[in-house]
């Protein structure tokens, strides 16, 4: 997937961190995975997206700074 200006890290991404009233949805053979709360209620501010044909979840944005 291709993002302009995208903050795009691969190396050593895993899969981002387990949230709930996060926000998903499925592009072509991406899913976006964007905010939500963590298990210590912090607020996330990042952007995840797995690629489906591969299973390899990709890190687009993630603030350097904690959340809101």
């Amino acid at each position: 997937m291709q993002v302009s200006g995208s903050n795009h890290q691969d190396c050593d991404f895993l899969a981002p961190e387990a949230r709930r009233n996060h926000i998903a949805c499925v592009f072509n053979h991406h899913m976006i995975v964007y905010g939500g709360v963590n298990d210590f209620s912090k607020f996330l501010n990042d952007v995840a997206v797995l690629d489906l044909k591969n299973y390899k979840w990709h890190q687009y944005y993630k603030p350097t700074v904690g959340g809101f």
